[in-house]
């Protein structure tokens, strides 16, 4: 199925500067007594960092900005599991392109159902050229691809950027849906309820393009040291640490 929205642009230029603040936050976050260096050399290659209780860590397998930077943050927990993000963020301003992987793990004797997988690749170079390619072209192919893995059901989802009317971005989203073993009822109900489904979708799908122009809103409003806070407090609250002060 495939739904079609209308959103508000950021530039080049803010995605970029976005990028390079984020680089600069954790930076300087990294190694801070509330997630200190445990291993290697501060942001070389394996160099690993960890809350003091050791339930949270972050991997570093390249910190070259502009380059490359990737790394790994994990989440451990006794009863409850492990959590697992690898992320890639790769190239120059002008040939950018991200990648990210995620799985989850139930804890011993866990819900074998609970466990989950996922990955996402964003091509951000031919995002640009896609928003700012002809209205007329409808060749496009998609520049953001997400898969959801779970015992029960597949999940895709691709997104198709193009220029949109006003200045603003047109995004088509595209879903797909397969069940499992057991989940192929999945499929059975999706086909029955497709009208109830597409509506659905397309609703979610509204709810995230305003949430998207209302963020969109803030960042063009705020100071560099407005974003750098709010940067700052989504590292701190990854790491497990919103409640403490700074």
């Amino acid at each position: 199925m495939t739904h079609t929205v209308v959103v508000d642009p950021i530039t080049a230029e803010l995605f970029e500067h976005l990028v390079d603040l984020a680089h600069e936050e954790a930076e300087a976050y990294l190694g801070h007594e509330e997630f200190p260096l445990v291993e290697g050399r501060p942001l070389a290659p394996g160099a690993r960092y960890a809350t003091p209780g050791g339930t949270t860590e972050f991997t570093v397998e390249a910190w070259q900005p502009g380059v490359r930077t990737a790394g790994t943050y994990a989440e451990r927990d006794e009863s409850q599991g492990t959590f697992a993000l690898t992320g890639e963020l790769s190239g120059g301003r002008s040939s950018r392109a991200l990648s990210v992987s995620v799985e989850a793990e139930p804890g011993p004797g866990g819900f074998r159902l609970r466990r989950t997988g996922g990955d996402l690749s964003a091509d951000v170079a031919a995002w640009w050229a896609g928003v700012a390619r002809d209205r007329e072209d409808t060749a496009a192919e998609p520049v953001v691809s997400g898969r959801l893995r779970h015992p029960m059901v597949r999940v895709w989802l691709d997104l198709t950027p193009g220029p949109g009317p006003d200045g603003r971005w047109s995004v088509r989203a595209r879903l797909r849906v397969r069940g499992r073993g057991f989940g192929w009822l999945i499929s059975v109900f999706t086909f029955l309820g497709w009208p109830y489904v597409r509506r659905l979708f397309a609703r979610e799908a509204e709810k995230v393009a305003r949430t998207w122009d209302e963020r969109v809103a803030l960042a063009k409003a705020m100071t560099d040291d407005e974003l750098r806070a709010v940067i700052r407090a989504q590292i701190r609250f990854a790491a497990g640490q919103s409640s403490r002060n700074p």
